[in-house]
Formats: C-alpha cells, structure tokens, sequence
C-alpha cells in the first residue's frame, strides 16, 4: 500500500468490509414501521389511512436516500484512486433525493423507480392537502391502498437496485484481494 494517499487507504479499507457498505440506519425500525402501515392500512379511521400514507411516503424517502448513498460509494471505488467527495446533506427533502437519483449512477428500471416516486409524492401531497375538503373516508382509503400499491412496486425495484449495487461493490473489493 505504498505510495497511496490516506483517502485511497480509507476507501479500500471500507471496500473489503462490507458491513461498511451502504445499508439502511435502522432496518429494524423500518420494517416496523411498515408493519404499522399495513395495520393502519386496515383501520376504518381518519388516522388509519393517513398514517399508512405518510409512513409509505417516508419508507420511499429512505430507499431513495440509500439508493443516493449506494451510488456515491460506488462512485467513489470506481474513480479511485482519484478522490471524489460528496457533500454530506442529512436533511434533504424528497423531491431533492429524487434530483439525486436523476444525477446518480444509472441502474435497472432508475426512470420506473423516479415515475413512481412522483406518484407516491402526489398521493400524499393530494391526502395532506385536500384532507378537509373529503366527503368521506373511501376515497382516503382508497388512496391509501393506491400509495401501498405504489409503495410494493418502488420497494420491488429498490431491493433489486440495492442488490446489484452490492454486488458491483462485491466484485471491486474482489479485484482487490
């Protein structure tokens, strides 16, 4: 490892771990959260349906901030040894992560993935928007069985998206043994 900068050093370091990698920050509490949705899902409520929408809504957000931080890092490995460095934005809202993706590393079904990110987002921009304007609780249910529709199709292409990710990370850190 003579003659490599410490960036070069860090970055390999991180490659031959790949519990390093990208992953989500609570994966436990993600998946209890959509445990919470499909129970609210069911609920002949106000709230049932509305929190079912937004807790969809936010599970999207956190695949799109993963998918973001996937393709930074392999960027990252891809370039090296040239330094690359991403400017770290923790808050960033949802249509921001979405212009992210855009810019991002392409990857199979990216532009499917975007189209149904605006579809999720209009769901709940029209649930949170027009909520005191509703007759009635079926069209709340109603659209929140389409964001759960939507929700299933993003998570579909994410997981496989995520996978191929790790497994262009799998045959760098390869190459590298």
């Amino acid at each position: 490892m003579a003659g490599m900068t410490k960036y070069e050093r860090a970055l390999r370091a991180r490659l031959r771990e790949p519990e390093r990698w990208p992953e989500f920050d609570a994966p436990d509490f993600l998946e209890r959260l959509n445990a919470a949705a499909e129970k609210a899902l069911s609920r002949r409520s106000v709230e049932g349906p509305l929190a079912a929408v937004l807790i969809y809504h936010q599970l999207v957000e956190e695949m799109l901030r993963l998918l973001v931080r996937d393709s930074h890092f392999v960027t990252q490995v891809a370039l090296r040894p040239s330094r690359i460095e991403f400017a770290s934005q923790p808050r960033q809202m949802f249509g921001q992560l979405q212009q992210e993706i855009r810019e991002a590393v392409d990857f199979s079904q990216k532009a499917k993935l975007l189209k149904l990110a605006d579809a999720i987002n209009r769901i709940r921009v029209e649930v949170v928007h027009k909520l005191t304007r509703r007759g009635s609780l079926s069209g709340l249910t109603r659209d929140a069985r389409r964001a759960k529709s939507t929700y299933d199709r993003i998570f579909a292409i994410f997981d496989d998206a995520h996978d191929d990710f790790r497994v262009v990370l799998s045959a760098y850190k390869r190459d590298l043994e």
